[in-house]
């Protein structure tokens, strides 16, 4: 049985990193996919968590942060039931494996 590895790290709500994203920096978000990567993981979850008023904007910049999609499925993650969410919604994480440039 083979296991995935997802490294979580990369979150807009980081202390270094949120600033990074809203920035544009793409110097410490690549520091931190390298690192994770070192430690073996297979996945890198790029999250813009509450990002959502210019979340296209970020999602279009993301690739030209030193990483592009790798040969591996992307896959989602429900985190919530939407019928106890005050607006129906979902909750998703949509992980999408990348690779460096």
């Amino acid at each position: 049985m083979k296991i995935t590895r997802i490294a979580e790290s990369i979150n807009v709500m980081s202390k270094t990193l949120g600033p990074a994203m809203k920035g544009r920096d793409p110097k410490p978000i690549q520091e931190m996919a390298i690192k994770q990567q070192e430690k073996g993981v297979d996945v890198l979850d790029l999250n813009i968590g509450p990002a959502r008023k210019e979340g296209d904007k970020l999602m279009e910049w993301m690739p030209t942060s030193g990483y592009q999609p790798d040969h591996r499925m992307c896959y989602e993650v429900y985190l919530n039931d939407p019928d106890t969410h005050p607006e129906k919604k979902w909750l998703v994480d949509i992980c999408e494996p990348v690779r460096p440039l």
